[in-house]
């Protein structure tokens, strides 16, 4: 059963709130001022136990660089370069603010804050580069809210974030894409004695990614079918598909 107790201490007297945890464990929380007030924690307590939404206190300790850590190690679904990518804002622009931190004592505001030093200055980062290091911080944080650690992500829903500006695409014309792949081949005549105007065909009317391009064999390309493979080991996707040209 929960209870409400005094206590005297040298600044007079203060309230202890007892109650069970979910796992039916003992616990207490001391140091309210009025009865009131632990009366209102304890009130707090157990709507969250009944909604399923109570966290332990003691729970929320870990700092964010120890769940940092745990986060990237998660990440073995995503390719090389994006994990690289996540472990370069985590310790670039992250740890440096919030990696002795607690998660508990990670603050909403603290994180509005950090998102404003990183573009309020001389030379502000770049909108993206804002963005993934937020995007990091709050996937940990709701790492944090799924092992039961905090109640809420104080990450989410941050509204002053940047906006990305995206550049207008600029587009060859026919005439243009012939000219490249003459100069291709020419050059790469007289150096290497290779006919490299077939990648700028490849490159301007296929969609390939670079490093679907550059992998490709002499086996991969079908001249009778007009039809270029793509292996599933270089796919974006890693599954095998066919292109036409």
């Amino acid at each position: 059963m929960a209870s409400i107790e005094p206590y005297e201490t040298a600044k007079g007297r203060r309230y202890m709130v007892r109650y069970r945890k979910p796992d039916r464990k003992s616990t207490m929380r001391r140091g309210f001022r009025t009865k009131r007030e632990a009366q209102m924690f304890l009130n707090t307590v157990e709507v969250s136990k009944l909604e399923g939404l109570y966290v332990d206190p003691t729970a929320g300790r870990r700092t964010v660089a120890n769940l940092g850590a745990h986060w990237l190690a998660s990440q073995a679904h995503v390719k090389a370069s994006s994990k690289k990518v996540y472990e370069t804002a985590l310790r670039v622009h992250v740890l440096p603010e919030f990696g002795g931190l607690s998660v508990a004592d990670v603050k909403r505001a603290h994180v509005r804050d950090w998102v404003a030093g990183m573009t309020d200055r001389d030379k502000p980062l770049a909108a993206r580069t804002v963005r993934r290091a937020h995007f990091v911080l709050q996937a940990i944080l709701e790492l944090a809210v799924d092992d039961k650690l905090i109640a809420r992500n104080p990450a989410r829903g941050i509204k002053t974030l940047p906006s990305i500006r995206h550049r207008k695409n600029v587009y060859l014309t026919y005439e243009q894409v012939e000219r490249v792949a003459a100069a291709a081949d020419h050059h790469h005549l007289i150096g290497h004695r290779g006919k490299y105007g077939f990648v700028i065909y490849i490159a301007a009317y296929m969609g390939l990614r670079w490093s679907e391009i550059a992998t490709l064999r002499p086996d991969d390309v079908d001249l009778e079918e007009k039809r270029v493979r793509i292996r599933a080991e270089v796919s974006k996707n890693s599954q095998e598909r066919s292109v036409g040209y």
